[in-house]
C-alpha cells in the first residue's frame, strides 16, 4: 500500500493530482481511521500502476489535427486588419 506521497512520486506527479484521482473515483483508495474521521488514504501499487497504464497513449491522438505533409505557412497568411480588431478587443 503507497500514501499518497509515495504515489505522486510513482507516478511523478503532484500530491494534489493523486488527490483529485482519488475525489474523483479516477483512482480506487482506501481510507483507513476511526469512524466519522477523514482517515488516511492508501493506494494499491496495482491500482496505481494500473490507472497510468489506462492513460497510455499509443499512435498519433485522434484530438490532433491531420498534418497535410506539407510545412505550416508563414504568419503572412495572418489577416492584418482582423487581428488588428482583436487586439484592440483584448
Amino acid at each position: 500500500m503507497l500514501t499518497v506521497r509515495e504515489a505522486a512520486e510513482r507516478a511523478a506527479v503532484s500530491e494534489s493530482l493523486i488527490y483529485a484521482w482519488c475525489a474523483d473515483g479516477t483512482l480506487p483508495h482506501m481510507r483507513l481511521g476511526r469512524k466519522g474521521k477523514r482517515g488516511t488514504i492508501r493506494i494499491r501499487v496495482e491500482d496505481l500502476d494500473g490507472m497510468m497504464a489506462a492513460f497510455k497513449v499509443s499512435g498519433p491522438s485522434a484530438s490532433a489535427p491531420a498534418s497535410s505533409g506539407s510545412p505550416a505557412l508563414p504568419f503572412s497568411e495572418l489577416n492584418s486588419q482582423r487581428l488588428a480588431k482583436a487586439w484592440r478587443r483584448g
